[in-house]
């Protein structure tokens, strides 16, 4: 599977920026090549007892980035971090590339999650800083080179018609350049074409375009009233999409190929409002939420064989609705009871994991590599924090504009 690539070019000859000192000994910071390794604060079994600081730059081979994993920290809490810190830079230490900022305590904050880190190009760097205050702070890291790729979502400004790539560390967001776009709601992505997938309610109708903007093409316009939800399944080649429907044609969930052809309807009775739809590849489910007068979370096979019913109480409006594949749970946020809640697959084990202020709405959701990401219109940007949602979320102002997102879809 090809994957997208965007490489910072590093010039080779400019002069490394770190600190090698000694501390109790041992080394403190230095340039690394190798293709793997450990990094440790000073005397990580036993503290650092000295103020210093240290700077480590790993620096990939041609056509590699590194893979940064936290995998120890325990560091002495202080305000803004000035008594011991870890701060990571996308490249040389720079205030215009940090990757993680400062930062201190039990874990790495959000929305650094998992503790994997990512370089854009061949370098990275770690600043490692701590004074005698504490002689406990400690952390360790492992690297490796790897094969560059992105770890990006697709954010949509239905507002102003626009449709981002985004860096989930909220760096490196870039506009796709894609004309006519009036009001676009959902968004998914084909890893096999890497093509851009999107509804829009403002002109009615399903399209696609490729990651450069190039190769736009409607692939259904004709009976598209509200298109609402779309979800890709780039196993058996084909999309589905939800449709809110008119006085004239009512509520529907459509199938067809990518490229719009062999279109058929798959549910038209029974379903009032379908907004968010998710795909199960390789277990051939379909997944979608109803926020009709009786709200429901519902599934089928991709034929649209054995529909069943998965939450059919206690909610109000279901807009968001994710999967996690490895776990087997089903995750949703519901925008008029303010809460993001969980089941297994089959609806049982039901869990609420988050009830938030009344200024909350949530919108779109996914779950990535055990983090939760969504949409909210009253912070207008994205939200992520851990799946269990015991820490405090990060807001991700995605492209720094003040507008609502709706939906987003991470791929890699």
């Amino acid at each position: 599977m090809k994957r997208p690539l965007i490489l910072l070019s590093i010039v080779s000859s400019m002069a490394a920026l770190f600190t090698i000192q000694l501390v109790n000994g041992q080394s403190c910071g230095s340039t690394l090549s190798s293709t793997s390794g450990v990094i440790e604060s000073p005397g990580f079994s036993m503290g650092n007892p000295y103020t210093s600081k240290c700077s480590w730059q790993i620096e990939a081979s041609i056509s590699s980035v590194v893979e940064l994993t936290i995998e120890y920290f325990d560091l002495a809490v202080s305000e803004s971090c000035a008594d011991d810190s870890l701060t990571v830079y996308d490249g040389l230490e720079s205030s215009s590339n940090v990757l993680l900022q400062p930062s201190c305590g039990l874990a790495i904050p959000w929305p650094a999650h998992p503790n994997t880190l990512l370089s854009t190009g061949r370098t990275i760097t770690l600043v490692f800083t701590t004074n005698s205050t504490n002689s406990l702070s400690t952390f360790r890291a492992s690297y490796k080179q790897v094969v560059p790729r992105e770890e990006y979502f697709f954010a949509v400004d239905a507002n102003n018609g626009i449709i981002y790539k985004q860096n989930r560390f909220g760096v490196n967001f870039e506009e796709i350049p894609i004309s006519g776009l009036s009001r676009p709601v959902a968004v998914d992505y084909d890893p096999i074409e890497q093509k851009v997938y999107m509804t829009d309610v403002g002109r009615p109708m399903v399209s696609r375009v490729n990651l450069d903007g190039s190769g736009q093409e409607e692939i259904a316009s004709v009976i598209v009233a509200v298109p609402d939800g779309l979800a890709v399944d780039p196993v058996s080649r084909v999309v589905y999409w939800t449709d809110v429907g008119s006085n004239v044609m009512g509520a529907i969930i459509n199938v067809a190929r990518l490229d719009g052809s062999f279109r058929r309807i798959l549910v038209n009775t029974s379903i009032e409002s379908p907004r968010d739809i998710v795909v199960q590849p390789y277990q051939g489910h379909v997944y979608w939420s109803d926020w009709g007068s009786v709200a429901k979370i519902e599934r089928m096979n991709g034929d649209g064989t054995d529909r069943t019913e998965v939450v059919n109480s206690g909610l109000g409006w279901p807009n968001g609705i994710a999967i996690d594949m490895a776990g087997g749970k089903l995750y949703w946020a519901d925008a008029q009871l303010n809460k993001i809640e969980r089941s297994n697959l089959d609806g049982s084990a039901r869990e609420l994991l988050k009830a938030f202020d009344d200024d909350v709405h949530p919108f779109g959701l996914i779950f990535v590599d055990n983090a939760l990401f969504w949409t909210d219109w009253t912070t207008k940007g994205i939200d992520v924090t851990d799946s269990n949602l015991q820490n405090d979320p990060s807001t991700l102002l995605v492209a720094g504009i003040p507008t609502r997102f709706h939906g987003l879809f991470p791929f890699y």
